[in-house]
């Protein structure tokens, strides 16, 4: 052997130091894993406690030292159920229970006491570790429950702000229906007057004329206008207004007064009126009657230039409403204004041929508005209109 190969030999490591070499290796690695996993549990934003299997504190990081306001010292080896308040211990030995029992996370709140300062309240999210430990992690809710309460606080004050505007608004609208209601008495009987002098006068008109006669009807029909204006108006105010009860009310019933109130206005006239049976609907009775009997007067007025008008009442039904229509073979009206029907004092065609004061579809849709329902209109000129509503099936009046 030559001297080379006796240097060779006693400058080559052991098997055995090789072997020691790659554990302490790994024995660094685990240990510097370990200061990570400690360095992130120390520095956690929340609370974090480790609890053996018989409930004791095994580990606590700082932020669980400063909730429960005691060093990690005077803690570990106690039993953390100390620090669960009375009243919230059932909750706690369920949350355990459960978390003992699951592979997942379970969380509960429950309220915390500490030897120095008011008890708190807690979130408290429990996890079972392979080894039968239980990590706790602990969420104080104290910024939670005073952000509750200052919304709650928020939203009482808006909702008492809210009530105040709406209580001002009835009030403001009841003041514009007295103020409405005594403007149109006082003007209904001024025009009373009026007409009762232009009768006077039209009764010793010594020298009657052809021209005076004109003027006469024409200041008549004028004052007649102003006369169904006002009674109109007074009638859109009651409805408005009026108190309105939600109970069980048939149709048919209603259809027939409002057939006889409307005898008037068909009296010499050829009309034919058909309507299907109709069903029994929650709302007032004199709020539908109300309804119906414009919606039907609206319908004899615009087929007053037919030899023969056909009104027809339609039902239709869905889940949540009752449709009634009123179909009729009158002179119609441009879709492009169908939304303008339903406006006060709005009229598609001249005042002189069609009478009335364009209130009575204002007050079929106010008076539906009032119950959560809606309107609507399908025409066609020279071929008729039909006017819905839907009538809902669970209405609430509004006021």
């Amino acid at each position: 052997m030559s001297t080379d190969d006796v240097t060779k030999t006693h400058t080559s490591p052991h098997p055995s130091d090789a072997v020691f070499e790659l554990r302490l290796a790994a024995l660094e690695a685990e240990n510097a894993t370990l200061r990570a996993v400690q360095a992130r549990y120390e520095a956690a934003p929340a609370a974090l406690l480790v609890l053996n299997q018989a409930g004791r504190l095994q580990d606590i990081n700082t932020q669980g030292c400063a909730l429960l306001g005691q060093s990690a010292k005077g803690l570990l080896g106690r039993a953390f159920v100390r620090f669960i308040s009375e009243r919230s211990l059932r909750t706690y030995t369920h949350l355990l229970r459960q978390a003992a029992s699951s592979s997942g996370a379970q969380s509960a709140e429950v309220e915390l006491l500490r030897p120095a300062g008011a008890p708190l309240w807690v979130q408290i999210t429990a996890k079972r570790h392979d080894t039968g430990e239980l990590l706790l992690t602990l969420v104080d809710l104290t910024a939670h429950q005073q952000g509750q309460i200052v919304l709650l606080l928020e939203r009482d004050a808006l909702e008492r702000q809210l009530n105040n505007y709406a209580q001002e608004l009835r009030d403001l609208g009841e003041e514009l229906d007295d103020v409405l209601q005594a403007l149109s008495s006082e003007v209904h009987t001024a025009i009373q007057r009026g007409v009762g002098f232009l009768d006077l006068l039209h009764r010793d008109a010594t020298e009657p004329s052809e021209a005076r006669e004109q003027l006469f009807d024409k200041a008549q029909r004028a004052l007649d206008q102003s006369s169904d204006l006002i009674l109109a108006l007074r009638g859109y105010a009651r409805a408005n207004r009026s108190r309105m009860r939600v109970r069980e009310v048939d149709l048919n019933r209603v259809l027939k007064d409002v057939q006889k109130d409307l005898c008037g206005q068909m009296k010499g006239r050829t009309v034919q009126l058909i309507s299907r049976p109709l069903p029994v609907v929650q709302g007032d009775s004199q709020a539908l009657q109300l309804v119906l009997k414009e919606l039907l007067s609206n319908a004899l007025k615009f087929t007053c230039t037919r030899a023969e008008a056909r009104i027809e009442v339609l039902v239709q039904e869905t889940d949540d409403e009752v449709r009634l229509g009123v179909q009729d073979n009158g002179v119609g009206f441009n879709m492009r204004h169908k939304e303008q029907v339903f406006g006060m004092f709005q009229r598609l065609h001249p005042s002189g041929t069609f009478k009335g004061a364009g209130v009575g579809l204002a007050v079929v849709r106010r008076v539906c508005r009032r119950f959560g329902g809606r309107v609507w209109a399908e025409a066609q000129v020279d071929q008729g209109a039909t006017f819905w509503i839907g009538w809902p099936k669970q209405p609430v009046v509004l006021h």
